[in-house]
C-alpha cells in the first residue's frame, strides 16, 4: 500500500529533486506558498517552498526501490528517518497542506504587517527604529512604507522606500 514519506532535498534544489523523482515515475508533492518579497524597490508576489529542503513522495516502501531516491539529482540524504524508520505522513495531513497552499494564492503572506517594528537601513534616518503604519504602492509601482518614529520627543510619520527598511 502506498503511503506518503518525506524526502530531504539539497539546499535550494527542491524543484530539481521534484522533477527528477517525477521522471522516475514517483508521485511527488512539493508544497509551495505565495509570499511577498521586495525586489528593486517593488513588492512582488513569488512562490516558494512551504518547507525549504523537504518534499513528499508517495510510494510502497516494501515494494518500491527507495534506494534510487537517495542517488537522485537534487535529493540530499534521501528519505527522512526517525530511528532508522522512514517518517510516514498521513494522507489527511497532505490534504490539509494542499488546501493551505491553494489558499495562499488568494491570501499571500505579506512582507510586513501593520505594527511590525522596522529598522531604517539607509538615508539620513539610518539606525532609527519605528512601527509600520501602512504600505503604499505608488503609481510608478515603487512601494513605500509609512513608519511611526519618535523624534525629539514626538511621534512623527515618515515615509521610506521599501528597500530602505527591514524588520528590526
Amino acid at each position: 500500500m502506498k503511503k506518503w514519506y518525506v524526502v530531504q532535498a539539497k539546499p535550494r534544489d527542491e524543484e530539481r529533486a521534484e522533477l527528477e523523482l517525477a521522471n522516475q515515475g514517483f508521485t511527488i508533492y512539493l508544497p509551495k506558498i505565495v509570499v511577498e518579497k521586495k525586489k528593486s524597490n517593488k513588492i512582488q508576489k513569488v512562490q516558494e517552498p512551504l518547507f525549504p529542503r523537504y518534499l513528499f513522495i508517495q510510494l510502497d516502501y516494501t515494494h518500491d526501490d527507495s534506494y534510487t531516491i537517495r542517488s537522485t539529482r537534487g535529493v540530499g540524504s534521501g528519505l527522512l528517518l526517525f530511528g532508522g524508520t522512514p517518517a510516514i505522513v498521513p494522507d489527511v495531513i497532505i490534504e490539509d497542506i494542499r488546501s493551505m497552499c491553494e489558499n495562499s494564492a488568494a491570501y499571500p503572506k505579506p512582507l510586513y504587517q501593520q505594527g511590525d517594528t522596522l529598522l531604517v537601513r539607509e538615508g539620513p534616518f539610518k539606525g532609527l527604529i519605528g512601527v509600520l503604519e501602512k504600505i503604499n504602492a505608488a503609481s510608478t509601482g515603487e512601494a513605500r512604507v509609512l513608519v511611526l518614529i519618535e523624534l525629539l520627543g514626538k511621534i512623527q510619520r515618515l515615509t521610506f522606500p521599501i528597500n530602505q527598511v527591514t524588520l528590526a
